[in-house]
């Protein structure tokens, strides 16, 4: 086997490695949804308590918004 030949396959079969492995280290088991709390005249409105619910199971999860009105709930489970 050529050096050409051997460093073509090696290449061939890196590149086939690395897109075979990629789409899965780009997965995520969790999801967040994050946001900002305002009143009617557009002010940040801090320590509003938000829910988030899993409509399939009822399931239901709750964050407070910040000073600044900007509320996360991180982690969540795939749903709808």
């Amino acid at each position: 086997m050529t050096r050409k030949r051997f460093h073509s396959i090696f290449l061939a079969a890196a590149c086939a490695w690395f897109v075979s492995v990629s789409p899965a280290l780009a997965q995520a088991g969790a999801g967040e949804i994050t946001g900002l709390v305002r009143d009617q005249a557009g002010a940040a409105v801090s320590g509003a308590t938000i829910t988030v619910t899993e409509t399939r199971t009822n399931r239901q999860r709750n964050t407070v918004s910040t000073g600044d009105g900007i509320y996360t709930a991180p982690s969540l489970a795939p749903g709808e």
